[in-house]
């Protein structure tokens, strides 16, 4: 049996309110929580693509989906933040998770959270939240 990779989550880029970050390998619900907080201390307005591209959401449980849709809509009202998120996945598994937690999201407080299957078209989209 094999360790599980966990992510490396690495600012890729900036422009303007828009932040890009890529998560490499199985989602840490912990660890891309911890990233998200400490963006949102210094932009709280930011806009955040998380692109999945290189990571997977596909190890996460049900459950899991769901107290990170919980925990991700906390972070967002300690912080007030205002800024969009997206989520690019290219795989379907990953793709299927992430609308999960998109529902999951609606519930109080909600969490605003958008899927993209192509993390250009999430880049240009954060960017026409702009216009």
């Amino acid at each position: 049996m094999h360790a599980p990779r966990h992510p490396a989550i690495k600012l890729a880029n900036r422009d303007g309110d828009r932040s890009r970050f890529v998560v490499a390998g199985d989602v840490d619900t912990t660890e891309w929580l911890e990233a998200y907080e400490r963006f949102l201390q210094a932009e709280p307005a930011g806009h955040v693509l998380w692109d999945l591209t290189q990571g997977s959401l596909g190890e996460l449980s049900s459950a899991s989906v769901s107290e990170l849709a919980l925990r991700i809509g906390a972070v967002r009202a300690r912080h007030r933040a205002s800024g969009r998120f997206a989520l690019a996945c290219v795989r379907e598994v990953d793709a299927d998770v992430a609308r999960l937690l998109v529902i999951y999201a609606l519930a109080d407080p909600p969490a605003p959270i958008e899927v993209f299957r192509d993390s250009d078209a999430a880049w240009r989209s954060l960017s026409d939240a702009n216009a």
